[in-house]
């Protein structure tokens, strides 16, 4: 990940971003290609770079934020692998050649695991070798290298420049002034001249590269909460400004899910202020989702009505609620069941309260209750409640309160005379309660047609409270 420094700022200006040490006297320690086409160089003084392009933004390496970074890609990788290595400060070592036949086979495995990198803005320079240390070296040097086995392995290597070693400057110096360019002007070199001259550590490298001696490394261990941060590179005054970050950081947790083979429930995002309080948003769902565009289109829902009380300087997400998923269909995509998601109306629903607000979508359930008004909850869209209500011909839509009536011609009247079946349905309950009720229930109709569930009190009078569809 050459690029890990200035990955750590999302949102690159115009003018260009540079990324510079802290010393007294600052020198670039990474340039995006805008600064690289100027001119700017790593290991330029900063000073010089200003003057070369007099409007760049330069920040300051913050080497923990990369080592999040770093350690979020890997717990994204963990999607493709369960092996996947840390190599510090820029660097990941996946191991693949066991999940070749699930993603289809290696250059599918492959490009599936590169495009991932892309969406996640991550400059990741790939390649592909034997043993752990040689695919290291070769994306070091950009090679595009890709060996499934040890034949080519030394010529692959030989060509690598000795940088990929990341040996002390003094080290170097002392190979170079031997003349030596190459790996493969090493590899020629007496092996106990060469461990005379630079210790023999230098050798057991060069023999784990080349599968010569074992390389064992610990695997990553991805956390049981998830947890990231994304800094702007500079302050953003409206949330639009906003979603191609959380875009990465849904990325990012998405695959972190599918690692786990779990959905989210619940999870909040955190614009951060420079001196004030995080503007947080909490974000539900009535069942666990991996698939980052869901999760995207319900952060759009509720950026659009979104007003920033102060400049946002850096985004921050956390998993608060998680739930297994089930296993998908045999044949089933991985990686794309957006098109049997948007059949689903429950999306609709999440896609509602995100924008609207959670309480402001609801569904009714029924409930055990004779008293029609008392027999119904608000609930979650989707929950059935008890529905042996629905099987004794009661009206679904209720008058609440109940529309008093008047009375003519000995008869209640509503729009006009209302005629009543003879059965009467009498519902006397509540007295526990301070809410009871005594009341005699018809079906009446209207000459028109319309059917309406009426009921008269104890005391004589006529109620409206209820209408058949």
């Amino acid at each position: 990940m050459p690029r890990l420094a200035l990955e750590v700022f999302a949102g690159p200006p115009a003018g260009g971003l540079l990324v510079h040490d802290a010393a007294a006297r600052p020198c670039v320690v990474a340039a995006d290609a805008t600064l690289q086409a100027a001119g700017v160089r790593p290991g330029m003084p900063l000073a010089a770079a200003r003057a070369l392009c007099p409007q760049l933004l330069a920040r300051r390496r913050r080497p923990a934020r990369e080592r999040q970074r770093l350690e979020r890609l890997a717990a994204w990788a963990g999607q493709f692998t369960p092996q996947v290595v840390l190599v510090p400060p820029q660097g990941l070592v996946l191991e693949v050649g066991g999940s070749r036949r699930l993603f289809g086979g290696l250059e599918s495995l492959l490009g599936k695991i590169e495009a991932g990198f892309a969406s996640l803005g991550a400059g990741a320079c790939c390649a592909l070798a034997p043993t752990p240390l040689a695919a290291t070296w070769l994306a070091r040097a950009d090679s595009g290298c890709r060996l499934e086995s040890f034949a080519g392995l030394v010529r692959a290597l030989s060509a690598l420049p000795l940088g990929v070693l990341e040996l002390d400057d003094k080290a170097l110096a002392r190979l170079e002034g031997m003349g030596l360019r190459r790996l493969g002007d090493l590899l020629r070199l007496p092996r106990d001249g060469l461990a005379r001259r630079l210790g023999p550590e230098l050798l057991e490298r060069l023999d784990q590269a080349l599968g010569r001696r074992p390389d064992p490394r610990a695997p990553f261990e991805p956390p049981p909460r998830y947890r990231a941060r994304q800094d702007l590179a500079l302050e953003a005054e409206v949330a639009d400004v906003l979603l191609p970050p959380v875009r990465q950081l849904l990325e990012a947790f998405c695959g972190w899910l599918r690692a786990r083979g779990a959905g989210v429930l619940a999870w909040r995002l955190e614009l951060l202020h420079h001196r004030c309080p995080p503007t947080r948003i909490l974000l539900k769902l009535s069942r666990p989702q991996s698939a980052v565009n869901e999760l995207q289109a319900l952060v759009e829902a509720r950026f659009a009505a979104l007003e920033l009380g102060a400049p946002v300087t850096g985004i921050a997400l956390r998993s608060l609620e998680i739930e297994a998923l089930a296993p998908p269909p045999a044949g089933a995509d991985l990686f794309d069941l957006r098109r049997r998601e948007a059949r689903d109306p429950q999306w609709l629903v999440e896609r509602l309260r995100a924008r609207l607000g959670r309480d402001a979508v609801r569904g009714v359930a029924l409930r055990e209750d004779y008293r029609p008004e008392r027999a119904w909850a608000w609930c979650e869209p989707g929950d059935r409640g008890e529905t042996a209500w629905l099987r004794q011909g009661l009206p679904l839509w209720l008058r609440v309160p109940a529309e008093p009536l008047e009375v003519r011609e000995g008869g209640p009247w509503y729009r006009g005379p209302l005629r009543l079946h003879p059965e009467r349905c009498r519902i006397e309950s509540g007295w526990w309660d301070g809410g009871g009720v005594r009341r005699d229930y018809f079906l009446a109709e209207h000459p028109a047609g319309m059917r309406y569930w009426v009921y008269r009190t104890s005391a004589g009078d006529w109620f409206l409270h209820g209408v058949f569809g």
